[in-house]
């Protein structure tokens, strides 16, 4: 049984910048007031603190700029008060492929596997996250789940070196399109 192989997919230093203004779920119905304006496609990344952490960009943008969403789509308009957000989506490439990953972004191709610092954990393997043929994104430092419970379970075992790697037991990713396989010898594999 063939799978799709994995490959790494490295960051390439630009994003997309986007303004997002939304409300919480402060409706009556439920409603929750939420609209994204991409602004710019090729914007230089916001240099990571010394510490390592992503700096806050709301200053990036001034409030006064008019590309900043004014109205939900259901015509409400936004108040002062209600949150102000400029997102950064990092432009990732790898295998001929270009994808933007981040804060409401998780769209990487199927096999795509981005190095993750963040979630790296001592005695552990290096953290990857690896793109799922659902859509959704999977990470190596991620605790597995208890068949029948909400109760996490064991880490994963990997071995190998990406892309390269294969990971032990299988993923049963149950998310809305749930997908069920293995990652064996650098390939996903379907149950």
């Amino acid at each position: 049984m063939t799978g799709i192989p994995l490959f790494i997919a490295e960051p390439t230093g630009t994003c997309r910048l986007s303004l997002r203004r939304f409300r919480f779920r402060d409706e009556p119905d439920g409603h929750s007031h939420d609209v994204t304006v991409v602004i710019d496609e090729n914007t230089p990344v916001t240099p990571d603190n010394p510490d390592g952490t992503k700096p806050v960009t709301d200053k990036r943008v001034s409030r006064n700029d008019p590309r900043w969403p004014a109205a939900c789509t259901c015509g409400e308009r936004f108040r002062d008060d209600d949150q102000w957000q400029v997102n950064e989506l990092d432009w990732y490439e790898g295998n001929g492929q270009r994808f933007a990953w981040g804060v409401g972004s998780w769209d990487g191709p199927p096999g795509a596997m981005i190095r993750s610092e963040y979630r790296d954990q001592p005695g552990r393997p290096l953290s990857w996250t690896i793109f799922l043929p659902n859509g959704r994104a999977w990470n190596t430092n991620d605790p597995s789940s208890t068949p029948g419970s909400s109760r996490l379970g064991p880490q994963w075992t990997v071995t190998g070196a990406a892309p390269t790697i294969t990971v032990d037991p299988s993923i049963n990713d149950q998310g809305s399109r749930p997908w069920h396989g293995w990652i064996r010898n650098g390939e996903l594999v379907g149950a």
